[in-house]
């Protein structure tokens, strides 16, 4: 009898004592654990870059939807992009030391962040019942080049200009009063602009970080002069009317390449013109796992192949999850080749041949 008592109390204390070092280790889950794991995750998904994700858990995103928030993405994380306008826009001027230079201040792909880069917006408090909820309220970023940024929704931006002066931001052109413009909802991150200011036009990329900003456009320093290197006649006019240049309708393959980082396969990557307008242009770099379709229209001016794309999609394979991420964005981008006869094509970027297969 004695010996089942003191069975008894040898389970009752045991039981107690695993118990309470349960509960203790719950305390520690709840109030110690759980939301700075919750953090580390949203975190880690940021670095495996699934922006669809992202957009899903922003705690704010106004009155804009996705194709708003992938404009600032699909400049960030997209080299082709940035090669594009390097190419287009600074190649020639001193702002930069050369393409690695122009990447170095404006690619984020290689940035990898920590908790304390993210502030997020939390809803109710964990306890011993209930969970936290966070989301992503603005994700900050410094580039190798030490240039910041955030991602996010940001509020009240204000747009200096000086008088007189027009805008376009992101190719939509602004409605400004006297010399402001002010914007109610952005998303945060790298937007282009064109400026026109006493008959001069300037192009440059800009950074929009946080509430309540104020650029002054007219300061910016990284804003280049606009040279119109692709004169294109005004056929309106018979004494200056130039015959459009014959060109093979069908697909194209790159068969050499000007630029000085990572060239585009020449195996995966083409331009298809088709005979209804329509065009795709494919380029694929190998080193980078990423490919970038552009679907639009062509038309011919002069000995001039213009390219007019209204939907570009971004694929970028992830080593570490063996998943490719796709960022589908609505663009208005424009790429000239020069006709230097009926099967090539060159710009400052690639040679293009016309391919029968």
């Amino acid at each position: 009898m004695e010996s089942n008592r003191s069975l008894y109390l040898t389970i009752g204390i045991t039981v107690f004592l695993f118990t309470f070092v349960v509960f203790l280790i719950y305390l520690v889950y709840c109030y110690a654990y759980y939301d700075k794991n919750e953090e580390k995750i949203y975190t880690s998904i940021y670095n495996t870059h699934d922006f669809n994700y992202i957009y899903d858990n922003l705690s704010d995103t106004g009155d804009l939807d996705k194709d708003d928030f992938n404009i600032p993405i699909d400049l960030m994380y997209n080299k082709n992009n940035l090669k594009n306008i390097y190419y287009s826009y600074y190649k020639e001027s001193s702002l930069f030391e050369n393409l690695e230079d122009f990447i170095n201040t404006y690619y984020y792909g290689e940035i990898i962040v920590n908790n304390d880069d993210i502030d997020f917006e939390s809803y109710n408090k964990t306890t011993l019942i209930s969970r936290r909820d966070i989301k992503y309220k603005s994700i900050n970023l410094t580039n190798r080049n030490n240039y910041v940024t955030s991602i996010g929704l940001k509020k009240n931006v204000t747009l200096k200009l000086e008088k007189n002066a027009e805008l376009v931001l992101d190719n939509k052109e602004l409605s400004c009063e006297e010399d402001l413009c002010k914007i109610d909802n952005i998303f945060g991150g790298l937007h282009t602009i064109q400026y026109s200011s006493n008959n001069h036009n300037y192009y440059s990329i800009i950074s929009i970080k946080e509430d309540n900003e104020i650029i002054d456009i007219s300061t910016e320093d990284k804003l280049v002069t606009i040279k119109n290197t692709n004169y294109v006649p005004d056929t309106s006019n018979k004494e200056d009317k130039v015959q459009n240049a014959d060109l093979n309708i069908g697909t194209y393959k790159i068969n050499k390449c000007y630029i000085d980082g990572s060239c585009a396969s020449k195996k995966k990557s083409y331009l298809t013109l088709s005979e209804d307008g329509t065009a795709k242009y494919y380029t694929y770099v190998s080193f980078e796992a990423a490919g970038d379709s552009y679907l639009g229209t062509y038309k011919i001016e002069g000995n001039f192949l213009i390219l007019s794309f209204d939907s570009h999609i971004y694929s970028v394979y992830d080593y570490d999850t063996g998943q490719t991420t796709d960022i589908d964005a609505k663009v208005n981008t424009e790429i000239r080749y020069r006709i230097d006869n009926p099967t090539t094509l060159t710009n400052d970027s690639y040679q293009l041949k016309y391919s029968a297969e």
